[in-house]
């Protein structure tokens, strides 16, 4: 039997994604999440997590992703565990994430809010040509 190893959470990034790489050229961004839990008729509990992400979507969070954004994260639990210089052991239980989902991802790549577009209602992208229109629910088949 295998075990299973697997978090979702949602909330807000408590501080901005810090990029480094490793010795082997790897990106890796941490940061961390804020989840509350509501109560009835109390405070709500706000627990705070570790975030560690690898590669090429550290470099894509540490452009885009900034402390205040919702986001929701799917990943795994690491425990980290070390000895400090006075001989005390320690330990921290991160995610490791394997996805993050918000609207930061629709942040220009400087980190900007505003789409690039044009004033006379096309896109930059298509060089000024007005875009497609959008669908609607009722223009699903199914």
């Amino acid at each position: 039997m295998s075990n299973i190893n697997t978090v979702v959470v949602s909330g807000r990034l408590t501080r901005d994604p810090e990029l480094r790489t490793t010795n082997s050229g790897v990106s890796v961004a941490n940061t961390g999440i804020a989840v509350e839990q509501y109560v009835k008729d109390a405070e709500p509990k706000v627990s705070f997590f570790d975030l560690t992400i690898w590669s090429g979507f550290a470099d894509l969070c540490a452009k885009k992703a900034r402390k205040g954004d919702t986001v929701t994260v799917e990943g795994r639990l690491h425990q980290n565990q070390w000895e400090t210089d006075s001989g005390e052991k320690r330990s921290k239980v991160e995610i490791v994430v394997n996805q993050m989902e918000g609207e930061f991802l629709y942040r220009k790549a400087d980190g900007s809010d505003t789409p690039a577009s044009t004033l006379d209602g096309g896109s930059a992208a298509t060089g000024g040509q007005p875009a497609a229109a959008v669908a609607s629910d009722d223009d699903i088949p199914f």
